[in-house]
């Protein structure tokens, strides 16, 4: 008798482990998946040209906005020549230039632009915003230790043409502070924002130490052109001694994934005409 109620028992107790064994399962492939879609939301792959940026939820802070508005509501149509100081090329002695990138650092664009040019092996300089830096400290880091320069492109991005001489010293001082205690680098160049200056900027920057630098070549990739437009503006200006300007960053309403899409191609077209990419600092030695 007793060996027939544990005949009956045995099925129901194998059912039982059965199901506890599938709901330990079903567990783990939610929680394996849950993982997984965090991870990829907080680090975005390095994607292929022909994939199309990625529409993320930001789970980081979102980036402060530019004081001074969009890129392209601001621009002049050319860069201005006021004062023999302002560096608009290298000496051309060599075949050297200079890609330069604005605004960052971005969460989403900047890694993705140093990805590229560690794999490319070539260095830049990011002229980079002081409460963005504040905001993404490790990335101003990640900048700094991969060989590449950092320049002053202001602490909130205003028009420094339409401030005080006290307003324009608090944003350029404020922001050489930020990133020298960050990057643990010293700061040597100053790019206004949308290219706009007047004497008193400069004599500011001076004043900080600072050299003031625009651009030969203007990809114009703030416009919302495509990745080709992008590599075939830079391709069409290119000198000894140019400066070039790209963007790792930008306003809310700016998106400057084409400028990621373009680079590897625009690095590819510079290698295969002879030229080297060096920091601004190394392009000035001639």
């Amino acid at each position: 008798m007793e060996q027939t109620r544990r005949d009956r028992k045995a099925p129901r107790q194998r059912r039982r482990w059965g199901l506890a064994r599938l709901m330990v399962v079903i567990t783990l492939v939610l929680v394996a998946g849950i993982s997984a879609a965090v991870f990829l939301v907080r680090l975005p792959p390095l994607l292929r040209p022909d994939i199309p940026a990625p529409d993320l939820p930001r789970l980081l802070p979102p980036l402060p906005p530019l004081d001074g508005g969009t890129e392209g509501g601001n621009r002049p149509d050319v860069p201005s020549t006021l004062a023999p100081e302002v560096v608009l090329r290298g000496p051309g002695t060599r075949r050297a230039v200079a890609i330069t990138f604005d605004d960052g650092p971005d969460p989403v664009s900047t890694p993705q632009v140093l990805e590229t040019l560690g794999r490319e092996g070539v260095v830049a300089t990011f002229f980079l915003v002081g409460n963005r830096a504040e905001l993404y400290p490790h990335l101003v880091r990640d900048i700094a230790a991969r060989g590449h320069e950092i320049g002053n492109h202001t602490f909130s991005h205003p028009r420094l043409d339409q401030m005080t001489r006290p307003e324009v010293q608090a944003e350029i001082l404020q922001t050489s502070r930020v990133l020298e205690q960050t990057a643990r680098m010293p700061v040597r160049w100053f790019r206004p924002p949308y290219g706009r200056f007047d004497e008193t900027v400069l004599d500011v920057a001076h004043r900080a130490g600072l050299r003031t630098a625009l651009w030969s070549v203007d990809s114009r990739d703030w416009d919302g052109r495509p990745a080709s437009s992008i590599q075939a503006r830079v391709a069409a200006g290119i000198q000894p001694g140019a400066i070039i300007l790209l963007h790792c960053a930008g306003g809310a309403t700016e998106d400057f994934w084409q400028t990621v899409v373009a680079l590897p191609s625009i690095i590819a077209f510079l290698k295969a005409n002879g030229y080297r990419m060096v920091t601004l600092t190394e392009l000035m030695r001639g």
